[in-house]
């Protein structure tokens, strides 16, 4: 009777314990999951609130294009953001991607209109991005596409 008794208690025990590291490992996988869940919806709000749109483009010289980019969203756009944009340009159909300070075909920027001299683009505020090629730029139809840090885009044709 009293080694019932112990064998009892001794599975009762082993059993809570069990429960136990059964919740520990839920709660703590719910967690991760509401962890992930915000950061996901922190880039979708993010994403949601850029928007940019390219209002001109035209050449500057022969080896270089004038690219004007407004801010058109709610989000505020810095510096660091700016330089991990991706350029692509060129001639009709086979734009190429141009890298920011590249060696050869490069892109620079500038905050043309900061109206509250922050260093960041804001809603409203327009960028000027120079972008230098090792080709000469000559008479044809051209492409232009500015993508955001974040992945929002958009594109600009020209003809010369």
């Amino acid at each position: 009777m009293a080694s019932n008794v112990l064998t009892e208690g001794i599975l009762t025990i082993a059993v809570v314990i069990a429960a136990s590291a059964v919740v520990a490992v839920f709660v703590q996988g719910s967690n991760q999951l509401n962890m992930v869940q915000s950061m996901v919806l922190q880039d979708a709000k993010e994403t949601a609130s850029t928007s940019i749109t390219i209002v001109f483009a035209a050449q500057s010289s022969e080896r270089e294009v004038k690219v004007w980019v407004k801010n058109t969203g709610r989000a505020q756009i810095d510096a660091a953001q700016i330089q991990r944009f991706d350029i692509f340009f060129g001639k009709v159909p086979s734009p190429a991607l141009i890298l920011y300070n590249g060696t050869y075909d490069r892109w620079d920027f500038e905050i043309v209109n900061d109206l509250d001299r922050d260093g960041r683009l804001d809603q409203g505020e327009t960028l000027e991005i120079t972008v230098a090629v090792s080709w000469s730029i000559g008479t044809g139809d051209y492409v232009v596409r500015v993508n955001t840090h974040n992945g929002v885009g958009d594109t600009y044709y020209f003809s010369l």
